[in-house]
Order: structure tokens, then C-alpha cells, then sequence
């Protein structure tokens, strides 16, 4: 790839700024983790294909 001195930059600008919070993140974070359930019957566990765990 290449890009301008200024277009490198600004790049370098843009990853120099504080982060700021994704809105899906903070929810996906909040969430209890499938291994976390204490009920068996509540957890969704699922392979590294996406399937469900039985």
C-alpha cells in the first residue's frame, strides 16, 4: 500500500487519538459468558464451526 506523506499523517493522527467505545462492544462485554451459566440447560456453547456443543 502506499499513500502520501500527508495521508500517512493523518493516519498516524487518527491512531494517536484516545480510543472511544464501540456500543456493541460494551454490550457484547456485559454479557455472561456460556461457560460462566451456572444451569447447564442455559448454556450455548458452540464449536469452532459456529455448531452447537451438545
Amino acid at each position: 500500500m502506499e499513500m502520501s506523506l500527508a495521508a500517512f499523517e493523518d493516519f498516524v493522527r487518527v491512531l494517536s487519538e484516545p480510543a472511544r467505545p464501540v456500543p456493541e462492544m460494551v454490550e457484547l462485554f456485559k454479557r455472561q459468558a456460556p461457560w460462566e451459566s451456572r444451569d447447564e440447560k442455559d448454556r450455548n456453547v458452540i464449536d469452532c464451526t459456529g455448531m452447537p456443543v451438545r
